[in-house]
């Protein structure tokens, strides 16, 4: 299912602003999901969304099946084209990285967090020591 550039905005514009960061609803929160609408119900909607945007919103859950591609990142720096032609087997590119620092999770070209390498049997792994707010990750998918 190809999703535009534009849907993917209006969804997640639709999501509201965004929260501070990942922690809990404060009490500010709390008590405005407490308010009630004009039938003197309880706003039962607001606090689910406050709880999680994703579920509250359809626009917004119908995005949770889609799939991107995600990568480590190890380093990056910039190299001229002169340089890069120039590059041939066995040839050896520094990074101003330590070889002991954590990796760049990347979700569509933006970071949105970090974590250590680590071995599952034969294959490579990321065990995950930083992440962004879940409001965070969902920006990272409109860049």
């Amino acid at each position: 299912m190809a999703v535009s550039q534009a849907d993917l905005d209006a969804s997640l514009s639709a999501a509201g602003p965004a929260p501070s960061d990942g922690a809990a609803p404060s009490s500010a929160d709390a008590a405005a999901a407490r308010r009630t609408d004009r039938t003197g119900a309880v706003g039962s909607d607001f606090a689910a969304e406050l709880a999680d945007p994703l579920s509250a919103n359809p626009d917004l859950e119908r995005l949770l099946h889609l799939q991107v591609p995600i990568s480590v990142r190890l380093a990056e720096r910039d190299m001229s084209v002169e340089s890069i032609l120039q590059l041939t087997v066995g040839s050896v590119l520094e990074f101003d990285r330590s070889a002991d620092s954590e990796l760049d999770l990347v979700v569509t070209g933006q970071t949105i967090g970090a974590g250590e390498a680590v071995k599952i049997g034969e294959n490579f792994g990321l065990r995950i020591t930083r992440i962004g707010t879940r409001y965070d990750r969902i920006r990272a998918l409109g860049r």
